[in-house]
């Protein structure tokens, strides 16, 4: 009887050490969620979406008083707190349905994106480890009748109402216990495919153009206040500030970027989409007037450089219909690089191409959007190393 007793109350004690652990993880965003339903009188939702969290904290100390279930539970768990805490020390925010759009459209990316930030997941990876550890010891000789059934039962019941949350909110409202967090993250994005089709029309009358050609350069991974030009302490842009003595140099100044990735900052150039848009759940990145709509409107010959990728890894939420319906010719570097090359020269190579596109068409009106390699991650290897004028440098990007 005395076991017993015992073992009720050291089941009791993991719960709250689950349920306060996950909150820590989730760093409190599933109270403040709560608070804010609670705030504007939803109480329903309040109670479904705190009941689902105590749904899935039940269910994971289901899995984990069960021999069968235990280590398999425990690796999942290292696996998703890791990833979770790693966001949050990269982003400030945890794993959401933007990071699982760039993992499965962006997949391209992944192998310097390893490059760069794999480091910054060690810490994290070592805190679910200490965690999982110390779930593990707790629960060694801790084992109860029944649990894989009801294990079960709440894993499925959490998944199904964390999925449709994720679902009604179009991927906003992501917080729930880390264990479903990611894996329904990552099935509702594989699920819900991204809009493909035609784009609204430009109904706009188009003025007469006042320049020959528009070329139209995006950069990468450039911070607006680390650039001479815009009172940087180092003259970090020599070009540009004698550039801007001329009359018809205009400098916008320093501009937040769309996102956490260039591709929703590319998207937002591409697009239009504006600052109240950009949670974007109505897809209008896909679906506004692209800029090269506006450009054939004026009656300009339409050209698009990439020189990041291939024409089958289309990135930035470019549609191949775009490239179909609105692009008279396109140069992607994944097609023509040469693999003797180094990462830095990418860009040298597309302006080559770029000039000999400009001397075909003198006597056509061009407008190319051409989107450099730039100083994309990983940092360390984008320029050679005699051009090192700064110092000291980063040895990775870690």
């Amino acid at each position: 009887m005395n076991e017993l007793i015992f073992s009720i109350r050291k089941i009791i004690v993991l719960f709250f050490i689950l349920f306060v652990g996950f909150i820590f993880i989730d760093d409190f965003t599933n109270i403040n969620e709560v608070y804010g339903f609670i705030h504007q009188k939803e109480y329903l939702k309040a109670i479904v979406y705190f009941g689902n969290y105590i749904l899935g904290v039940l269910a994971v100390m289901m899995l984990l008083l069960n021999k069968y279930t235990k280590f398999i539970t425990l690796f999942l768990l290292l696996i998703t707190i890791t990833i979770e805490i790693g966001y949050r020390k990269l982003s400030d925010l945890g794993f959401g349905y933007g990071d699982a759009l760039l993992i499965l459209n962006e997949y391209s990316l992944a192998n310097e994106a390893l490059k760069s930030y794999g480091k910054q997941f060690l810490l994290p990876f070592f805190e679910s480890f200490f965690f999982v550890t110390f779930l593990y010891f707790y629960t060694k000789k801790l084992y109860l009748k029944h649990s894989l059934f009801m294990g079960i039962i709440f894993s499925l019941i959490t998944s199904f109402i964390s999925y449709k949350i994720i679902k009604l909110s179009n991927g906003v409202r992501t917080a729930y216990v880390v264990m479903f967090k990611e894996p329904m993250i990552l099935f509702y994005t594989s699920h819900n495919k991204l809009y493909i089709g035609k784009r609204k029309s430009v109904n706009i009358l188009p003025n007469k153009p006042l320049f020959k050609h528009i070329i139209y350069i995006v950069d990468e991974s450039v911070r607006g206040d680390k650039l001479g030009i815009n009172g940087f302490d180092k003259n970090t842009t020599p070009f540009l500030n004698k550039k801007a003595k001329e009359k018809n140099f205009y400098n916008y100044g320093v501009a937040s970027s769309g996102g956490v990735c260039s591709s929703y900052s590319n998207a937002v150039l591409l697009s239009g989409i504006q600052i109240n848009q950009l949670k974007d759940t109505k897809e209008l990145i896909r679906k506004n007037p692209i800029i090269f709509q506006y450009a054939k409107k004026s009656k300009f010959k339409i050209s698009f450089f990439d020189m990041q990728n291939s024409r089958n890894k289309l990135n930035n939420f470019f549609q191949p219909t775009d490239l179909q319906n609105y692009v008279d010719y396109s140069f992607f570097i994944g097609e023509d690089y040469n693999k003797s090359y180094k990462i830095y020269q990418k860009d040298l190579i597309g302006l080559k191409k770029l000039k000999e596109y400009i001397n075909k068409n003198k006597n056509n009106y061009t407008f190319t959007y051409f989107v450099k390699e730039g100083s994309h991650f990983s940092y360390i290897n984008k320029y050679p190393k005699n051009r090192e004028i700064f110092k000291p440098v980063l040895s990775s990007d870690g």
